[in-house]
Parts: structure tokens; sequence; C-alpha cells
């Protein structure tokens, strides 16, 4: 029987109505023209030294091993449930009538 496999994961954004309140994922933006002047003080440059003034854009993450999609349930499960590492192989998570990804 051929397999099909559904993308279900989603990026981790600021907002995302994706774990409860204490575990949502924190993401800060910093623009271009926000990273510049500290990226400039930290190498010794004046900012109109960079292209346009500018620098990288960065965004800073506060996320936990529950944020997102991922594939480590198993080793997550409580205590009582025992944990199992699962193996490298996809195949593994996927069987009929299962679908381990979380």
């Amino acid at each position: 029987m051929a397999r099909r496999l559904i993308d279900i994961s989603v990026p981790l954004q600021a907002g995302i109505a994706s774990d409860p309140p204490y575990m949502l994922p924190q993401i800060a933006y910093d623009d271009h023209h926000v990273t510049a002047p500290r990226m400039a003080e930290y190498m010794g440059v004046r900012v109109d030294q960079f292209p346009d003034g500018e620098f990288a854009a960065v965004e800073r993450c506060e996320i936990s091993t529950h944020n997102g999609t991922r594939s480590a349930a198993a080793t997550a499960a409580p205590r009582k449930v025992g944990r199992k590492p699962l193996a490298n192989n996809l195949d593994c998570l996927i069987t009929p009538g299962l679908m381990a990804i979380s």
C-alpha cells in the first residue's frame, strides 16, 4: 500500500496559538536599522559605514522543546508510559493508523 505523507509542520512565529500561554514561543524581531548601531559599536565602526546604514535583521527566540513541529514525542512521554528513543528512520514513525510525528 502506498503511503501518503501530509506535511502538517508549522513554522515558529510570535503570537501563534500552538501551546498553552506559559509555553508559547517568544520571538523578538530586530530589523536592519535596529541592529546597525549595536553592530557598529561592537565592530568599532560608524553606522554610515554599513551599506545604506543597515546591518543584518535578527530574530531572537525563546522556545521550549515542545514548540513547533517535532518527532520527539516518544522520548518526551511521561515516565509511566516509558521513554524509548526513536530511530532516525522516519518510516518507523508512520504505520497504518499511526502518525507519531507531532
